[in-house]
């Protein structure tokens, strides 16, 4: 999943701008909390719920570019393979960020990405 910022409208504030650090927050309301990783590659992610991560990032919300935290908004499995939507995306009554919508499919142990869209949220 590695914060690719060349495919991932407003990636650039997912790291650094809060206490976290290089540490990029990870939440979703589709997927169980429990199933997300804690780190992907080199990446470390710390899961929470989006109230609590909200909370944790408050003092920073006047910053600019405000700091954005991942969120997997939607996860899909069909015959063909799967789709994950991920957004960086700010907190507050008018988030803002971008989407990386993945269409993927299983190849023996790995995974191969057949279409990528990107996107931008205001």
């Amino acid at each position: 999943m590695g914060v690719n910022i060349r495919y991932m409208p407003s990636a650039s504030g997912l790291k650094g701008v809060t206490n976290f650090g290089d540490t990029v927050l990870l939440t979703s309301q589709v997927l169980p909390l429990n199933v997300l990783p804690q780190q992907v590659g080199d990446e470390k992610l710390k899961v929470m719920p989006q109230k609590e991560l909200c909370a944790a990032m408050k003092p920073y919300q006047d910053l600019e570019p405000s700091p954005k935290y991942l969120n997997i908004s939607q996860f899909e499995k069909n015959d063909s393979g799967y789709y994950i939507q991920l957004e960086s995306i700010s907190c507050g009554e008018y988030a803002s960020g971008g989407a990386l919508g993945i269409y993927f499919k299983k190849v023996n142990d790995s995974f191969l990405i057949v279409n990528r869209q990107a996107s931008s949220i205001n």
